[in-house]
């Protein structure tokens, strides 16, 4: 709840959901990886598996820090970018009912730099806590909704009356539901065959 952090990779989840949602992108669409090392947005960026022209799939499964840079540099405009980015929660509280929750750190517009749409694209010059990744990433689970936390479902006094009961309470859409179909397929991708087949899959489950 306190301690917001860089989340990496991770933001990838919400960079490529905004660009499939807005037509910007399809899985299919070959993308190129320049060999793992390449200039996106003024910085030198390099990925830990280097690849060719591949489809964006394929580059979303071995965590591409090129292609999603690339593609958000050149497809994304600032303002669509930070709204979006504000959709998922970045820079604000969940407003979950514990005390000392920290809103993590999205600067605005105006203090981006030529390097941030790529950077943001890639989970750097942002903080989240645990709290906010968890209710971002829950949104795509739950076809693009995102909600409000609770650690309770409800209070009762010594009479085991119910004195308050939290419902559920949508914080918004951050995406429509058919983009977070497509985000799920692609997130599996991951673990089948991409940078978590060793240690993300569960016999039995699909992960």
């Amino acid at each position: 709840l306190t301690d917001p952090r860089e989340v990496g990779s991770g933001r990838k989840i919400s960079t490529s959901s905004r660009l499939i949602d807005s037509g910007l992108l399809s899985p299919d669409e070959m993308i190129n990886c320049h060999d793992g090392l390449a200039c996106g947005g003024g910085r030198v960026i390099r990925d830990d598996h280097p690849m060719g022209v591949v489809p964006f799939s394929e580059a979303f499964a071995e965590s591409s820090n090129i292609a999603m840079a690339s593609l958000a540099d050149a497809r994304l405009e600032p303002n669509a970018s930070y709204a979006g980015l504000q959709r998922f929660g970045v820079g604000k509280p969940t407003g979950i009912d514990l005390p000392g929750e920290n809103g993590g750190i999205l600067r605005p517009v105006a203090r981006w730099t030529g390097m941030s749409k790529a950077s943001l694209a890639i989970g750097y010059e942002t903080s989240l806590t645990p709290m906010q990744v968890v209710a971002a990433l829950g949104a795509i689970g739950n076809d693009g909704v995102r909600m409000k936390p609770h650690v309770a479902l409800e209070i009762r006094d010594v009479k085991g009356e119910t004195i308050r009961k939290f419902d559920p309470e949508s914080l918004g859409r951050v995406v429509g539901p058919e983009t977070c179909k497509t985000l799920r397929g692609l997130m599996e991708g991951v673990v089948l065959h991409g940078t978590a087949s060793r240690e993300g899959k569960v016999p039995g489950y699909r992960v």
